[in-house]
């Protein structure tokens, strides 16, 4: 079932599945003019704490903390990803 709180025509949709995993679906219309768009999603319970942990570990980061809840950043091999409340 798609979250309630996630139900308000925006291009982003989350549901819940059975064993407590999730699935997100983003359109992406809101990141017009990336080269790569976010192939998958990590869920943080702190974002400050998630940034913290994957700048220290060299991660590269995308973008800085945005809206107080997400940051892109990518893997060794350029795919880029989001870490998200």
């Amino acid at each position: 079932a798609i979250k309630p709180e996630r139900q308000d025509g925006g291009p982003i949709y989350w549901f819940d599945l059975e064993g407590g995993a999730g699935l997100l679906l983003d359109d992406n219309r809101q990141h017009l003019g990336w080269e790569k768009f976010p192939t998958f999603m990590l869920n943080a319970r702190d974002i400050r704490e998630a940034y913290r942990f994957a700048t220290d570990r060299g991660v590269r980061t995308l973008t800085e903390i945005e809206f107080d809840h997400h940051f892109f950043a990518a893997d060794p091999e350029g795919n880029s990803f989001i870490v998200c409340l």
